[in-house]
Protein backbone atom coordinates (compact mmCIF):
# COMPACT_ATOMS: atom_id res chain seq x y z
CA UNK A 1 0.00 0.00 0.00
CA UNK A 2 0.57 3.59 -1.01
CA UNK A 3 -1.24 5.12 2.80
CA UNK A 4 -1.29 3.50 6.15
CA UNK A 5 -3.85 4.70 8.95
CA UNK A 6 -2.13 4.01 12.23
CA UNK A 7 -3.15 4.40 15.87
CA UNK A 8 -7.08 5.62 15.45
CA UNK A 9 -10.48 3.99 16.46
CA UNK A 10 -12.03 2.36 13.70
CA UNK A 11 -15.51 3.24 13.65
CA UNK A 12 -16.71 1.14 10.64
CA UNK A 13 -19.98 2.24 9.75
CA UNK A 14 -21.60 -0.89 10.05
CA UNK A 15 -22.45 0.24 13.86
CA UNK A 16 -20.46 -2.17 15.73
CA UNK A 17 -18.59 -0.62 18.41
CA UNK A 18 -15.26 0.74 17.97
CA UNK A 19 -12.08 -0.98 17.57
CA UNK A 20 -8.25 -0.08 16.98
CA UNK A 21 -6.53 -1.44 13.79
CA UNK A 22 -4.48 0.07 10.93
CA UNK A 23 -5.93 0.49 7.59
CA UNK A 24 -3.44 0.07 4.31
CA UNK A 25 -4.98 1.52 0.99
CA UNK A 26 -3.53 1.02 -2.47
CA UNK A 27 -4.93 3.24 -5.50
CA UNK A 28 -8.52 3.92 -4.84
CA UNK A 29 -9.43 0.76 -2.46
CA UNK A 30 -8.84 -0.16 1.13
CA UNK A 31 -6.31 -3.21 0.90
CA UNK A 32 -5.82 -4.66 4.33
CA UNK A 33 -6.89 -3.84 7.97
CA UNK A 34 -5.47 -4.87 11.39
CA UNK A 35 -1.71 -4.50 12.72
CA UNK A 36 -0.25 -3.57 9.74
CA UNK A 37 3.86 -3.23 9.26
CA UNK A 38 4.96 -0.21 7.84
CA UNK A 39 7.52 -1.26 5.16
CA UNK A 40 6.11 -0.25 1.79
CA UNK A 41 3.70 2.68 3.32
CA UNK A 42 5.25 5.61 1.59
CA UNK A 43 2.76 7.78 3.44
CA UNK A 44 1.52 7.89 6.97
CA UNK A 45 -1.71 9.14 8.88
CA UNK A 46 -1.19 8.78 12.83
CA UNK A 47 -4.84 8.98 13.44
CA UNK A 48 -3.75 8.65 17.44
CA UNK A 49 -7.08 10.08 19.56
CA UNK A 50 -8.57 10.38 16.15
CA UNK A 51 -11.82 8.63 14.99
CA UNK A 52 -11.47 6.79 11.85
CA UNK A 53 -15.23 6.34 9.85
CA UNK A 54 -16.20 6.04 6.50
CA UNK A 55 -16.86 9.11 4.60
CA UNK A 56 -20.40 10.79 5.51
CA UNK A 57 -22.91 10.60 2.64
CA UNK A 58 -25.12 13.48 2.04
CA UNK A 59 -28.16 11.52 0.91
CA UNK A 60 -30.02 15.39 0.48
CA UNK A 61 -27.93 17.89 -1.52
CA UNK A 62 -28.72 20.41 -4.00
CA UNK A 63 -25.08 21.33 -4.89
CA UNK A 64 -26.27 20.32 -8.60
CA UNK A 65 -24.71 23.14 -11.13
CA UNK A 66 -23.27 24.88 -8.05
CA UNK A 67 -19.96 22.56 -8.59
CA UNK A 68 -19.44 24.47 -11.48
CA UNK A 69 -18.94 27.11 -9.49
CA UNK A 70 -17.42 24.82 -6.99
CA UNK A 71 -15.76 21.77 -8.11
CA UNK A 72 -14.03 20.84 -4.49
CA UNK A 73 -17.61 20.83 -2.90
CA UNK A 74 -15.87 23.17 -0.05
CA UNK A 75 -18.39 23.03 2.68
CA UNK A 76 -19.48 19.58 2.25
CA UNK A 77 -15.98 18.24 2.33
CA UNK A 78 -14.56 20.41 4.95
CA UNK A 79 -17.44 18.30 7.30
CA UNK A 80 -16.30 14.87 5.93
CA UNK A 81 -18.65 14.35 3.71
CA UNK A 82 -17.21 12.42 0.49
CA UNK A 83 -20.58 11.24 -1.39
CA UNK A 84 -23.72 13.10 -1.79
CA UNK A 85 -26.76 12.56 -3.87
CA UNK A 86 -28.63 15.59 -5.58
CA UNK A 87 -31.14 16.47 -7.52
CA UNK A 88 -33.35 16.45 -4.36
CA UNK A 89 -36.65 18.12 -4.02
CA UNK A 90 -38.28 17.50 -8.02
CA UNK A 91 -35.63 20.02 -9.74
CA UNK A 92 -32.34 18.16 -10.90
CA UNK A 93 -29.32 19.69 -12.77
CA UNK A 94 -30.49 17.56 -16.01
CA UNK A 95 -32.32 16.74 -18.10
CA UNK A 96 -33.34 20.21 -18.86
CA UNK A 97 -33.71 23.02 -22.07
CA UNK A 98 -32.19 26.44 -22.36
CA UNK A 99 -35.86 28.07 -20.58
CA UNK A 100 -36.10 25.65 -17.69
CA UNK A 101 -32.62 25.79 -17.22
CA UNK A 102 -33.47 30.13 -16.57
CA UNK A 103 -36.45 29.07 -14.75
CA UNK A 104 -34.76 26.95 -12.35
CA UNK A 105 -31.86 29.52 -11.83
CA UNK A 106 -29.97 25.91 -12.70
CA UNK A 107 -26.54 26.57 -14.14
CA UNK A 108 -26.58 30.13 -14.74
CA UNK A 109 -23.16 32.35 -14.84
CA UNK A 110 -21.27 29.57 -16.20
CA UNK A 111 -20.09 28.63 -19.57
CA UNK A 112 -21.21 25.37 -19.56
CA UNK A 113 -24.20 23.90 -21.68
CA UNK A 114 -25.98 20.81 -21.11
CA UNK A 115 -29.80 18.93 -22.07
CA UNK A 116 -29.76 15.77 -21.21
CA UNK A 117 -28.33 13.45 -17.84
CA UNK A 118 -25.33 12.13 -20.01
CA UNK A 119 -24.33 15.49 -20.99
CA UNK A 120 -24.30 16.84 -17.52
CA UNK A 121 -22.30 13.92 -16.30
CA UNK A 122 -19.62 13.78 -18.41
CA UNK A 123 -19.52 18.16 -18.61
CA UNK A 124 -18.34 16.87 -14.52
CA UNK A 125 -16.50 13.58 -14.04
CA UNK A 126 -13.41 14.29 -14.10
CA UNK A 127 -13.58 17.27 -11.85
CA UNK A 128 -15.73 16.64 -8.65
CA UNK A 129 -13.99 16.98 -5.29
CA UNK A 130 -16.02 14.01 -3.93
CA UNK A 131 -18.46 11.70 -5.16
CA UNK A 132 -21.93 12.47 -6.25
CA UNK A 133 -25.10 10.97 -8.03
CA UNK A 134 -27.66 12.42 -8.83
CA UNK A 135 -31.71 11.66 -8.94
CA UNK A 136 -33.78 13.04 -11.83
CA UNK A 137 -36.44 15.77 -10.94
CA UNK A 138 -39.92 15.37 -11.66
CA UNK A 139 -40.14 18.29 -12.03
CA UNK A 140 -38.28 18.64 -14.98
CA UNK A 141 -39.85 15.91 -16.73
CA UNK A 142 -43.05 17.43 -16.00
CA UNK A 143 -42.03 20.71 -17.59
CA UNK A 144 -39.98 19.36 -20.43
CA UNK A 145 -43.79 17.41 -21.32
CA UNK A 146 -46.30 19.53 -19.79
CA UNK A 147 -44.78 22.81 -18.90
CA UNK A 148 -45.88 24.48 -16.27
CA UNK A 149 -50.00 23.74 -16.28
CA UNK A 150 -51.97 22.95 -13.12
CA UNK A 151 -53.68 20.03 -14.37
CA UNK A 152 -53.22 16.27 -14.50
CA UNK A 153 -50.84 14.32 -17.19
CA UNK A 154 -52.71 12.59 -19.78
CA UNK A 155 -51.74 9.08 -20.66
CA UNK A 156 -49.65 9.94 -23.16
CA UNK A 157 -47.97 12.77 -21.26
CA UNK A 158 -47.80 10.04 -18.57
CA UNK A 159 -45.91 7.90 -21.10
CA UNK A 160 -43.62 10.43 -22.76
CA UNK A 161 -42.78 11.49 -18.98
CA UNK A 162 -41.65 7.55 -17.97
CA UNK A 163 -39.67 7.26 -20.87
CA UNK A 164 -37.67 10.34 -20.07
CA UNK A 165 -37.20 8.97 -16.89
CA UNK A 166 -35.95 5.73 -18.41
CA UNK A 167 -33.39 7.29 -20.59
CA UNK A 168 -32.09 9.11 -17.47
CA UNK A 169 -31.65 6.42 -15.58
CA UNK A 170 -29.98 4.25 -18.07
CA UNK A 171 -27.42 7.24 -18.27
CA UNK A 172 -26.88 7.20 -14.87
CA UNK A 173 -29.46 8.91 -12.67
CA UNK A 174 -29.67 6.41 -9.40
CA UNK A 175 -33.92 7.54 -8.56
CA UNK A 176 -36.61 9.89 -8.79
CA UNK A 177 -37.16 12.85 -6.87
CA UNK A 178 -40.70 14.60 -6.32
CA UNK A 179 -41.19 18.24 -4.91
CA UNK A 180 -44.94 17.95 -4.49
CA UNK A 181 -45.07 21.23 -2.68
CA UNK A 182 -43.13 23.14 -5.53
CA UNK A 183 -44.99 24.28 -9.19
CA UNK A 184 -45.09 22.25 -11.67
CA UNK A 185 -44.66 18.87 -8.72
CA UNK A 186 -47.47 20.07 -6.78
CA UNK A 187 -49.66 19.73 -9.78
CA UNK A 188 -49.10 16.10 -10.17
CA UNK A 189 -52.03 13.49 -8.86
CA UNK A 190 -51.08 10.01 -7.51
CA UNK A 191 -51.75 7.87 -10.82
CA UNK A 192 -48.67 10.28 -12.11
CA UNK A 193 -46.14 9.64 -9.26
CA UNK A 194 -47.60 5.57 -9.27
CA UNK A 195 -47.22 5.25 -12.95
CA UNK A 196 -43.50 6.85 -13.11
CA UNK A 197 -42.68 4.79 -9.81
CA UNK A 198 -43.77 1.70 -11.30
CA UNK A 199 -40.93 2.28 -14.45
CA UNK A 200 -38.41 3.08 -11.62
CA UNK A 201 -39.29 0.06 -9.20
CA UNK A 202 -38.24 -1.92 -12.57
CA UNK A 203 -35.19 -0.23 -13.02
CA UNK A 204 -34.14 -0.40 -9.54
CA UNK A 205 -33.99 3.18 -8.53
CA UNK A 206 -35.05 4.69 -5.54
CA UNK A 207 -38.16 7.70 -5.52
CA UNK A 208 -36.97 10.26 -2.72
CA UNK A 209 -40.05 12.88 -2.01
CA UNK A 210 -40.72 16.21 -0.70
CA UNK A 211 -44.02 15.60 0.45
CA UNK A 212 -46.93 17.62 -0.30
CA UNK A 213 -47.47 19.10 2.96
CA UNK A 214 -45.08 19.06 5.75
CA UNK A 215 -47.25 21.30 8.11
CA UNK A 216 -51.40 21.04 9.08
CA UNK A 217 -51.59 18.19 6.06
CA UNK A 218 -48.49 16.20 7.59
CA UNK A 219 -50.45 12.57 8.06
CA UNK A 220 -52.09 13.35 4.63
CA UNK A 221 -49.17 13.86 2.77
CA UNK A 222 -47.37 10.25 4.48
CA UNK A 223 -50.12 8.50 3.91
CA UNK A 224 -50.10 9.77 0.20
CA UNK A 225 -45.90 8.79 -0.30
CA UNK A 226 -46.44 5.84 1.52
CA UNK A 227 -49.42 4.83 -0.81
CA UNK A 228 -47.44 5.72 -4.28
CA UNK A 229 -44.44 3.21 -2.87
CA UNK A 230 -46.94 0.21 -1.93
CA UNK A 231 -48.73 0.96 -5.01
CA UNK A 232 -45.14 0.84 -7.26
CA UNK A 233 -43.09 -1.51 -5.65
CA UNK A 234 -40.28 1.34 -5.29
CA UNK A 235 -37.58 1.81 -2.52
CA UNK A 236 -38.96 5.42 -0.95
CA UNK A 237 -37.17 8.15 1.01
CA UNK A 238 -39.26 11.00 3.00
CA UNK A 239 -37.09 13.80 2.43
CA UNK A 240 -36.22 15.67 5.65
CA UNK A 241 -38.91 14.50 7.73
CA UNK A 242 -40.63 16.90 10.17
CA UNK A 243 -43.76 18.38 11.21
CA UNK A 244 -43.81 22.11 10.53
CA UNK A 245 -45.38 24.87 12.48
CA UNK A 246 -46.19 24.95 16.31
CA UNK A 247 -49.47 23.32 15.81
CA UNK A 248 -48.47 20.33 14.25
CA UNK A 249 -45.36 19.37 16.81
CA UNK A 250 -45.95 15.96 18.44
CA UNK A 251 -46.60 14.71 14.58
CA UNK A 252 -43.96 12.54 14.11
CA UNK A 253 -44.86 10.34 16.90
CA UNK A 254 -47.92 9.29 14.30
CA UNK A 255 -45.87 9.42 11.35
CA UNK A 256 -43.05 7.33 12.16
CA UNK A 257 -45.61 4.62 13.23
CA UNK A 258 -47.27 4.22 9.72
CA UNK A 259 -43.57 4.25 8.47
CA UNK A 260 -43.01 1.21 10.56
CA UNK A 261 -46.15 -0.40 9.89
CA UNK A 262 -45.65 0.01 6.15
CA UNK A 263 -42.32 -1.42 6.58
CA UNK A 264 -44.21 -4.46 8.08
CA UNK A 265 -46.45 -4.49 4.93
CA UNK A 266 -43.37 -4.80 2.68
CA UNK A 267 -43.19 -1.38 2.18
CA UNK A 268 -39.32 0.02 1.85
CA UNK A 269 -39.27 3.22 2.95
CA UNK A 270 -36.58 5.64 4.90
CA UNK A 271 -36.71 8.93 5.85
CA UNK A 272 -34.12 11.67 6.18
CA UNK A 273 -33.38 14.36 8.79
CA UNK A 274 -31.38 17.29 9.00
CA UNK A 275 -30.15 18.70 12.42
CA UNK A 276 -31.44 22.22 13.22
CA UNK A 277 -35.38 23.17 14.09
CA UNK A 278 -35.30 26.01 10.93
CA UNK A 279 -36.17 24.59 7.26
CA UNK A 280 -35.08 26.86 4.23
CA UNK A 281 -36.88 27.32 1.21
CA UNK A 282 -38.55 30.26 -1.28
CA UNK A 283 -40.82 32.68 0.16
CA UNK A 284 -43.16 31.68 -2.74
CA UNK A 285 -43.87 28.48 -0.82
CA UNK A 286 -46.17 30.89 1.41
CA UNK A 287 -48.87 30.75 -1.81
CA UNK A 288 -51.20 28.46 -2.17
CA UNK A 289 -50.96 25.89 -5.07
CA UNK A 290 -53.10 27.54 -7.46
CA UNK A 291 -50.81 30.59 -7.59
CA UNK A 292 -48.26 28.75 -9.61
CA UNK A 293 -50.33 27.67 -12.24
CA UNK A 294 -48.63 28.49 -15.63
CA UNK A 295 -45.35 29.25 -14.31
CA UNK A 296 -43.28 32.34 -12.53
CA UNK A 297 -45.00 34.77 -14.69
CA UNK A 298 -48.36 34.55 -14.45
CA UNK A 299 -48.09 33.76 -10.48
CA UNK A 300 -46.27 37.31 -10.26
CA UNK A 301 -49.43 38.39 -12.77
CA UNK A 302 -52.06 37.25 -9.93
CA UNK A 303 -50.12 38.78 -7.39
CA UNK A 304 -50.44 42.43 -8.56
CA UNK A 305 -53.99 41.76 -9.25
CA UNK A 306 -55.26 39.98 -5.87
CA UNK A 307 -52.65 42.27 -3.59
CA UNK A 308 -55.59 43.55 -1.62
CA UNK A 309 -57.42 39.98 -1.77
CA UNK A 310 -58.69 39.27 1.92
CA UNK A 311 -58.83 35.31 0.64
CA UNK A 312 -55.01 35.76 -0.63
CA UNK A 313 -54.09 36.90 2.35
CA UNK A 314 -55.84 34.62 4.91
CA UNK A 315 -54.29 31.78 2.39
CA UNK A 316 -50.71 33.37 3.16
CA UNK A 317 -51.22 34.05 6.69
CA UNK A 318 -52.42 29.95 7.47
CA UNK A 319 -49.63 28.38 5.86
CA UNK A 320 -46.83 31.21 7.41
CA UNK A 321 -48.37 30.37 11.17
CA UNK A 322 -46.39 32.93 13.12
CA UNK A 323 -44.81 35.56 11.10
CA UNK A 324 -41.87 36.25 13.75
CA UNK A 325 -39.85 32.68 13.00
CA UNK A 326 -39.92 33.36 9.38
CA UNK A 327 -36.27 35.14 8.34
CA UNK A 328 -35.69 36.40 5.03
CA UNK A 329 -32.40 35.02 3.75
CA UNK A 330 -31.79 36.19 0.07
CA UNK A 331 -33.46 39.10 -2.11
CA UNK A 332 -31.50 40.13 -5.28
CA UNK A 333 -32.37 44.11 -5.38
CA UNK A 334 -30.24 46.17 -3.41
CA UNK A 335 -32.79 48.66 -2.09
CA UNK A 336 -33.99 45.28 -0.16
CA UNK A 337 -30.43 44.42 1.24
CA UNK A 338 -32.17 45.32 4.32
CA UNK A 339 -34.34 43.07 4.64
CA UNK A 340 -31.71 40.36 4.60
CA UNK A 341 -31.59 38.81 8.18
CA UNK A 342 -34.86 40.37 9.12
CA UNK A 343 -38.31 38.51 10.16
CA UNK A 344 -41.63 38.80 7.85
CA UNK A 345 -43.08 40.63 10.80
CA UNK A 346 -40.28 43.30 11.09
CA UNK A 347 -40.37 43.40 7.44
CA UNK A 348 -44.26 44.08 7.73
CA UNK A 349 -43.25 47.20 10.32
CA UNK A 350 -40.64 48.79 8.10
CA UNK A 351 -42.96 48.84 5.52
CA UNK A 352 -46.48 49.76 7.54
CA UNK A 353 -47.99 46.96 5.84
CA UNK A 354 -49.80 43.36 6.96
CA UNK A 355 -47.38 40.41 6.92
CA UNK A 356 -49.13 39.29 3.98
CA UNK A 357 -49.13 41.95 2.40
CA UNK A 358 -45.23 42.11 2.64
CA UNK A 359 -44.89 38.89 1.54
CA UNK A 360 -46.52 40.06 -1.98
CA UNK A 361 -45.04 43.07 -2.08
CA UNK A 362 -41.32 41.58 -1.36
CA UNK A 363 -42.10 38.49 -4.18
CA UNK A 364 -43.49 41.31 -6.34
CA UNK A 365 -40.33 43.59 -5.98
CA UNK A 366 -37.79 40.95 -6.06
CA UNK A 367 -39.71 38.58 -9.24
CA UNK A 368 -40.63 35.66 -7.16
CA UNK A 369 -36.98 34.99 -5.91
CA UNK A 370 -36.75 35.75 -2.23
CA UNK A 371 -35.92 33.16 -0.35
CA UNK A 372 -36.30 32.46 3.77
CA UNK A 373 -35.37 30.58 7.12
CA UNK A 374 -38.39 29.39 9.18
CA UNK A 375 -38.03 28.41 12.75
CA UNK A 376 -40.77 25.92 12.90
CA UNK A 377 -39.46 22.63 13.96
CA UNK A 378 -39.54 20.89 17.72
CA UNK A 379 -36.41 19.91 18.87
CA UNK A 380 -38.56 16.42 20.06
CA UNK A 381 -39.16 16.08 16.95
CA UNK A 382 -36.18 16.91 15.39
CA UNK A 383 -34.79 13.91 17.91
CA UNK A 384 -37.42 11.64 17.27
CA UNK A 385 -36.64 11.41 13.45
CA UNK A 386 -33.03 11.19 13.37
CA UNK A 387 -33.23 8.00 16.29
CA UNK A 388 -35.70 6.41 14.47
CA UNK A 389 -33.09 3.62 13.04
CA UNK A 390 -33.94 3.96 9.41
CA UNK A 391 -33.37 7.76 9.23
CA UNK A 392 -30.53 9.09 7.25
CA UNK A 393 -28.56 12.24 7.83
CA UNK A 394 -28.87 15.09 4.60
CA UNK A 395 -28.25 18.45 4.75
CA UNK A 396 -30.27 19.60 2.13
CA UNK A 397 -28.35 22.34 1.27
CA UNK A 398 -25.58 22.90 -1.42
CA UNK A 399 -21.87 22.75 -1.52
CA UNK A 400 -21.12 26.57 -0.36
CA UNK A 401 -18.34 28.83 -0.82
CA UNK A 402 -17.41 31.77 1.26
CA UNK A 403 -17.05 33.98 -1.24
CA UNK A 404 -18.49 34.29 -5.18
CA UNK A 405 -22.09 34.07 -6.03
CA UNK A 406 -22.28 31.34 -3.47
CA UNK A 407 -21.23 33.35 -0.45
CA UNK A 408 -24.82 35.74 -1.42
CA UNK A 409 -27.52 36.39 1.18
CA UNK A 410 -27.64 34.00 4.47
CA UNK A 411 -28.01 30.40 3.71
CA UNK A 412 -28.58 27.89 6.17
CA UNK A 413 -26.05 26.56 8.41
CA UNK A 414 -26.80 23.61 7.52
CA UNK A 415 -24.36 24.09 4.55
CA UNK A 416 -21.10 24.17 6.54
CA UNK A 417 -22.19 21.96 10.03
CA UNK A 418 -24.97 19.32 9.04
CA UNK A 419 -22.75 16.18 9.94
CA UNK A 420 -20.33 18.14 12.30
CA UNK A 421 -23.59 19.13 14.40
CA UNK A 422 -25.05 15.49 14.62
CA UNK A 423 -21.47 14.34 16.02
CA UNK A 424 -21.44 17.11 18.56
CA UNK A 425 -24.78 17.95 19.77
CA UNK A 426 -26.61 14.97 19.73
CA UNK A 427 -24.10 12.07 20.28
CA UNK A 428 -21.41 13.95 22.60
CA UNK A 429 -23.24 16.60 24.30
CA UNK A 430 -27.61 14.76 24.11
CA UNK A 431 -26.36 11.46 23.78
CA UNK A 432 -29.47 10.59 22.20
CA UNK A 433 -27.13 8.54 19.53
CA UNK A 434 -24.03 6.20 19.90
CA UNK A 435 -21.15 7.00 18.27
CA UNK A 436 -21.30 3.53 15.91
CA UNK A 437 -25.12 4.46 15.19
CA UNK A 438 -24.37 7.99 14.27
CA UNK A 439 -22.16 6.73 12.25
CA UNK A 440 -24.37 4.11 10.58
CA UNK A 441 -26.92 6.72 9.91
CA UNK A 442 -24.07 8.87 8.12
CA UNK A 443 -22.17 6.09 6.24
CA UNK A 444 -23.23 2.37 5.60
CA UNK A 445 -27.22 2.61 5.51
CA UNK A 446 -27.30 5.54 2.98
CA UNK A 447 -25.02 3.53 1.13
CA UNK A 448 -27.37 0.52 1.23
CA UNK A 449 -30.21 2.35 0.37
CA UNK A 450 -28.52 4.28 -2.73
CA UNK A 451 -27.42 0.98 -3.57
CA UNK A 452 -23.90 2.56 -3.44
CA UNK A 453 -21.70 -0.47 -4.31
CA UNK A 454 -18.25 -0.41 -2.06
CA UNK A 455 -19.26 2.74 0.31
CA UNK A 456 -19.90 3.46 3.19
CA UNK A 457 -17.97 1.04 5.39
CA UNK A 458 -14.52 0.32 6.41
CA UNK A 459 -13.19 -3.04 5.10
CA UNK A 460 -11.12 -4.51 2.52
CA UNK A 461 -11.70 -4.47 -0.86
CA UNK A 462 -13.84 -0.70 -0.56
CA UNK A 463 -13.31 2.06 -1.30
CA UNK A 464 -10.99 4.07 0.57
CA UNK A 465 -13.76 7.13 1.36
CA UNK A 466 -12.66 8.11 4.65
CA UNK A 467 -13.07 10.62 7.25
CA UNK A 468 -10.56 11.10 10.16
CA UNK A 469 -11.98 13.72 13.81
CA UNK A 470 -11.47 14.02 17.15
CA UNK A 471 -14.61 13.11 18.25
CA UNK A 472 -13.41 15.31 21.74
CA UNK A 473 -13.42 18.57 19.90
CA UNK A 474 -15.77 18.20 16.49
CA UNK A 475 -18.44 20.62 16.51
CA UNK A 476 -20.37 22.74 13.54
CA UNK A 477 -19.28 26.37 14.10
CA UNK A 478 -21.50 27.85 11.44
CA UNK A 479 -24.93 30.14 12.83
CA UNK A 480 -27.66 31.32 11.09
CA UNK A 481 -25.78 34.93 11.67
CA UNK A 482 -22.65 33.54 10.42
CA UNK A 483 -23.40 30.54 7.80
CA UNK A 484 -19.76 30.16 6.47
CA UNK A 485 -18.23 29.38 9.03
CA UNK A 486 -16.17 26.05 8.99
CA UNK A 487 -16.34 23.03 11.44
CA UNK A 488 -13.93 21.80 13.90
CA UNK A 489 -12.59 18.63 14.30
CA UNK A 490 -12.68 17.24 10.84
CA UNK A 491 -8.61 16.52 10.67
CA UNK A 492 -8.36 14.28 7.44
CA UNK A 493 -10.54 13.17 4.44
CA UNK A 494 -9.68 11.06 1.56
CA UNK A 495 -11.84 10.70 -1.61
CA UNK A 496 -10.95 7.17 -3.10
CA UNK A 497 -7.78 7.08 -1.29
CA UNK A 498 -6.87 10.76 -2.65
CA UNK A 499 -6.19 12.89 0.61
CA UNK A 500 -8.63 16.21 0.22
CA UNK A 501 -8.64 17.58 3.85
CA UNK A 502 -4.96 17.93 5.51
CA UNK A 503 -4.89 18.25 9.11
CA UNK A 504 -8.05 19.72 8.93
CA UNK A 505 -7.07 22.59 5.41
CA UNK A 506 -8.58 22.02 2.00
CA UNK A 507 -5.16 20.14 -0.33
CA UNK A 508 -7.72 20.96 -3.60
CA UNK A 509 -8.03 17.64 -5.04
CA UNK A 510 -10.05 16.35 -7.51
CA UNK A 511 -10.60 12.67 -6.32
CA UNK A 512 -14.07 11.90 -6.64
CA UNK A 513 -16.40 10.42 -9.37
CA UNK A 514 -19.84 10.30 -11.02
CA UNK A 515 -21.53 7.67 -9.22
CA UNK A 516 -23.68 5.70 -12.10
CA UNK A 517 -26.82 3.17 -11.70
CA UNK A 518 -26.00 0.31 -13.02
CA UNK A 519 -28.78 -2.16 -15.10
CA UNK A 520 -28.22 -4.36 -12.04
CA UNK A 521 -29.57 -1.61 -9.58
CA UNK A 522 -26.34 -0.94 -7.88
CA UNK A 523 -24.53 2.66 -8.05
CA UNK A 524 -20.98 2.52 -9.38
Amino acid sequence: WYLKIKNGLVVDGTGQEGYYADIGIKGDKIVAMGELSEEGAREIIDATGLVVAPGFIDVHSHTDAWYFHNPYAVSKILQGVTTEIIGNCGESAAPINHKLRDLLDCGKDTNEEWSTTADFIKLLSNRLGINTATLTGHGNLRSLIMGTAARQASAEELMLMATLLRQTVCEGAVGLSSGLVYPPGCFAGRTELEGLCQVLAQLGGVYTTHIRDEGDGLIDAVKEALTVCKASGVRGVISHHKARKRNNWGKTAKTLVMLQEARSEGVDIYCDVYPYTALHTSLATLLPAWMHDGGKDAMLLRLRELFNSEMLMADIDREAGDYETIIITKVRKPENKFFQGKSLAQVALAQNKRPAQAVITLLLEEEGSVSMIQHAIDEKDLVRVLTWPLSMVGSDAGARLSSGPLAEGLPHPRSYGTFPRVLARYVREQTVLSLPEAVRKMTSLPAAVFRLNGRGQLQPNFYADITIFDFAVVKDNATYQEPFRPPSGIEYVLVNGKLAVMQGKLTYQTGGKFLLHKPSGSVE
